[in-house]
C-alpha cells in the first residue's frame, strides 16, 4: 500500500503517526507489517507491506489459511 501522511506535520510527527497506526491496526492483532517512510519534492507518503500468514515458531505459516466463523466452524480455506 502506498499511505499519504499529513504534510503539515514534521518528518518526526509523521514516523510518530504512522508507527501508532501501524501498531494499533496492525501488528497488534498479530500482522506483520513492514514501512518505509518517503518525503520527495513535498510529498510524505509511506509504502506499507503486510502478510496475512501467521508465524510459527518455524517461521511464516502456511499460505493457505481456514477462515473459521464465530461458531469455530470453517467458512472456507
Amino acid at each position: 500500500l502506498i499511505i499519504a501522511v499529513p504534510e503539515e506535520l514534521t518528518r518526526g510527527e509523521n514516523i510518530a503517526l504512522v508507527r501508532e497506526f501501524v501498531r494499533d491496526n496492525l501488528t497488534s492483532k498479530g500482522m506483520v507489517a513492514d514501512w518505509v517512510y518517503h518525503d520527495k519534492d513535498g510529498n510524505p507518503h509511506i509504502h506499507l507491506m503486510t502478510t496475512l500468514r501467521p508465524m510459527t515458531q518455524e517461521g511464516f505459516g502456511p499460505k493457505k489459511v481456514a477462515v473459521t466463523g464465530e461458531d469455530g466452524n470453517s467458512l472456507r480455506v
